[in-house]
């Protein structure tokens, strides 16, 4: 399978996991599920981020463990999930966002996730 589609899989899990009892009360009714689509989209677009109302100057700034640089980029580390575990019955990656040092590329031990 080419990540393309995995990628697709991913995102369209993702949506039926945020709409599935929306999906299953419009099947349930008998509605017109191309106008509820629409509308679920509309509600998705006038949703909007919660404003807070920091001061900056509460915050402390992070810097990189290894070289002291406070720019970070987004970076993913790639995991494996055997054929075993997974829920298609392939093998498949797992792409996990961590932030790496724009300078040197360290990962800071507070951006990785915990690994049990």
């Amino acid at each position: 399978m080419c990540s393309s589609n995995v990628k697709w899989i991913i995102k369209y899990i993702r949506w039926v996991k945020i709409h599935h009892y929306k999906i299953i009360e419009l099947l349930w009714s008998g509605t017109n599920l191309e106008n509820e689509q629409e509308n679920l989209n509309v509600n998705q677009t006038n949703m909007q981020q919660p404003q807070l109302n920091l001061d900056i100057s509460q915050t402390t700034e992070e810097t990189c463990e290894s070289c002291g640089h406070s720019i970070f980029v987004q970076a993913y580390k790639m995991r494996k999930l055997s054929a075993l575990l997974s829920p298609m019955g392939q093998e498949s990656m797992i792409p996990i966002q961590v932030f790496a040092c724009a300078k040197c590329g360290h990962i800071n031990k507070g951006f990785l996730p915990k690994e049990e």
